[in-house]
């Protein structure tokens, strides 16, 4: 029973890593699909894949348990760090932009 229990545990963790990637890979579809003679559409193509990365990371981090699912957690709080200096770099941009208007 216990390695039945095991087994399908795996099973559901190879297919969330599955369903992540094309995740990832539509949202990639998506940004490059943007208007490109728009600014702003310029300056957030890769916003959509860093927030699905993110949240999809932080999902399967939080939700599995164990030594196998470490990396999950330390790719997670990458993709965060990378995320949040991001946003935070287009928050500068977009200040700096407005200071420059005037």
């Amino acid at each position: 029973m216990e390695k039945r229990t095991e087994i399908a545990q795996l099973k559901n963790s190879t297919l969330s890593i599955v369903l992540i990637v094309v995740n990832i890979l539509l949202s990639i579809i998506l940004s490059t699909t943007f208007n490109k003679n728009n600014e702003l559409a310029q300056e957030m193509i890769l916003f959509p894949i860093a927030a699905s990365t993110t949240i999809l990371l932080g999902a399967y981090a939080l939700t599995y348990r164990g030594k196998a699912h470490r990396w999950a957690i330390w790719l997670f709080v990458i993709a965060l760090i990378i995320s949040v200096a991001y946003i935070a770099l287009l928050w500068y941009a977009t200040g700096l932009a407005a200071a420059f208007k005037n």
